[in-house]
């Protein structure tokens, strides 16, 4: 990590580019000390503060053994409130990085038997010092530790490491990353959307300018074509969630796109029962004629819970998010040419051709992951009132999963 990027450093050459001068003051910045600096931004942004005090001795502040130390004092609490102006930012507007690393400093001294400042911590404040003074020199609400967001985004979604996933899981969830009905904080994919977006639309700029001519022949196009936007929308679907090997962004997509699809299909069915109408005894028509005998009038299968309503709400928050938060302009597309239509109806054949086997693969995914979870609520009503015995569902449940994998496995020795 370069440690010294004041403005004499930082040169931006003509064809856009940031060049960075004079590498003589450098701190490295091993593997395991990244993965590490991201799952603690993950425990902070999504409160799981019972997380921090492991962080803070994997990270080098806290001594080895000081854990329990650290979450029964003070110093957990003032720590805290440290890395929450820290995460605020706005410096000079409300208070600057160098004033946060100075209470880190004060932190030492008032419990310096379990806070320590580790050696490489000192470079990255005064990085972030600099950095974060020449952007306040430009727009007083700057905050350095915002902009890192893109680029945190961007890992998250898609580093394969488990520990990033496990980052993932939790920046997503927060505590309830371990309950089994768990549902997305919308704010925080909201969060990884425009960060994801942000750092794509960066990258995409400056490939655009590189290959272009420079930044004034960018600026001077006329902007891509609707095929053109398409064709590198389905790029990052493809990419980051239609993906060959399951990921852990898929799984999280999946199960999420999952409970949604039982949740929906509950739903409608619950809908179209009240539409029906009611018989004398109370039932509705549409259900009486489907299930005469009522076996599955009051069954988990069929009835909606908080849950699916909690699903179905956040799924129209997501929906709201995605739309502000997509590259593509849906009302554009009701004053297509007929050419125009036909390029765009080109890219999304040839890419779902192109991509049939990761289609196929994640379909298969998707499928398993909803009757699980069906399967999942049928054991979970038996417990509550009897019905069907755990163990037939155990077994179907292993003939499912089982079956899942020889599909899996044949698709992958498909040709493509």
């Amino acid at each position: 990590m370069h440690c010294d990027p004041h403005p004499g450093n930082l040169l931006r050459t003509p064809d856009g580019r940031l060049c960075i001068l004079d590498w003589g003051l450098v701190q490295d910045m091993p593997a395991d000390l990244r993965l590490t600096m991201i799952e603690h931004i993950a425990h902070l942004v999504s409160r799981d503060y019972a997380k921090v005090p492991n962080d803070l001795v994997l990270l080098g502040f806290v001594p080895e053994g000081q854990e329990d130390a650290v979450k029964s004092g003070d110093s957990m609490r003032v720590i805290a409130e440290t890395y929450t102006k820290l995460m605020a930012g706005g410096g000079a507007a409300t208070i600057d990085v160098n004033a946060v690393f100075t209470d880190l400093q004060d932190l030492t001294a008032d419990y310096g038997a379990l806070f320590q400042i580790p050696p490489y911590f000192a470079y990255i404040a005064r990085a972030f010092g600099v950095l974060e003074g020449i952007g306040l020199s430009n727009n007083p609400d700057y905050a350095i530790i915002s902009e890192c967001l893109p680029y945190i985004s961007q890992r998250l979604l898609t580093d394969p490491n488990p520990r990033t996933a496990g980052a993932l899981n939790t920046f997503i969830f927060g505590v309830d990353k371990d309950d089994p009905n768990r549902l997305v904080n919308a704010k925080r994919v909201q969060q990884l959307v425009e960060g994801f977006g942000s750092y794509s639309t960066a990258a995409n700029s400056l490939d655009s300018a590189l290959s272009g001519g420079g930044v004034k022949a960018l600026a001077g196009s006329a902007g891509p074509s609707m095929a053109s936007r398409v064709d590198k929308a389905a790029d990052q679907v493809f990419d980051l969630l239609i993906t060959e090997e399951s990921s852990p962004l898929q799984a999280i997509v999946l199960e999420q796109l999952a409970r949604l699809l039982n949740a929906g299909v509950r739903g409608s069915w619950k809908n179209l029962r009240d539409r029906s109408g009611r018989l004398a005894n109370g039932r509705s028509v549409l259900g009486t004629l489907v299930d005469p005998l009522g076996i599955f009038a009051k069954s988990d299968l069929v009835a909606l819970d908080e849950t699916d309503n909690r699903a179905l709400a956040a799924s129209q928050t997501l929906i709201e998010i995605l739309q502000k938060q997509t590259s593509l302009d849906t009302s554009g597309l009701q004053s297509m040419k007929q050419e125009e239509i036909r390029e765009v109806a080109m890219v999304v054949s040839r890419k779902l051709w192109q991509n049939r086997r990761r289609v196929a693969l994640t379909s298969n995914r998707l499928a398993v992951v909803a009757l699980l979870q069906t399967l999942d609520r049928l054991e979970k009503g038996a417990g509550r009132r009897g019905g069907i015995s755990t163990a037939t569902l155990q077994r179907v449940e292993d003939r499912l999963v089982s079956g899942s994998a020889r599909v899996e496995e044949r698709l992958k020795r498909v040709a493509s």
